[in-house]
């Protein structure tokens, strides 16, 4: 299995997640810009809402992670086609009785992860050197549409599925 295959075959995490969530207003539910394509999107528990956004079509050029509200993006994580020293991770995690996606990016000691289980409600958890410090489901489960990438993105690491402790190292 190639190790650059775009996002959980791109479309399967951009696919599983977009999870919009009703409690926003229509315009609040996503920190994508109108010329992006929203890969996923979530009104979360804490009342912040966290994309991932794609150039427009999908196209490759960049993915950027996005957490805030649409007054205010508080952080983002832009992977570039043109600079190459940002990269997102993908992985089918499997569990005894479920199983996720999950994308994943570091930035200095953090660790940034918005999984989607098959059974239970997706979202982000931080972890700072390993330790879980912040965890935010998505406000109304899994609601909304997605839109499957028109191309695969060299901009995100597939590591293929497995059992946790098949990624433990990349974490």
């Amino acid at each position: 299995m190639s190790l650059v295959k775009s996002a959980f075959s791109y479309g399967a995490l951009v696919g599983i997640a977009l999870s919009v969530c009703s409690g926003l207003r229509a315009e609040n539910k996503t920190l994508c810009k109108k010329t992006e394509v929203s890969l996923f999107s979530c009104g979360l528990s804490n009342s912040k809402v966290v994309s991932i956004c794609a150039s427009e079509n999908g196209a490759s050029n960049y993915l950027e992670y996005r957490y805030g509200t649409a007054s205010k993006v508080e952080l983002s994580y832009k992977a570039d086609a043109e600079d190459k020293k940002n990269v997102f991770h993908r992985a089918e995690i499997t569990y005894a009785n479920n199983a996720e996606d999950t994308i994943w990016f570091h930035n200095g000691p953090f660790m940034y992860s918005i999984f989607m289980p098959a059974r239970g409600i997706p979202g982000i958890e931080v972890s700072r050197n390993k330790d879980v410090i912040a965890r935010h489901e998505c406000a109304d489960g899994w609601r909304g549409a997605w839109r499957k990438p028109s191309k695969d993105s060299p901009l995100i690491i597939d590591h293929g599925s497995g059992d946790s402790t098949k990624f433990e190292s990349l974490w």
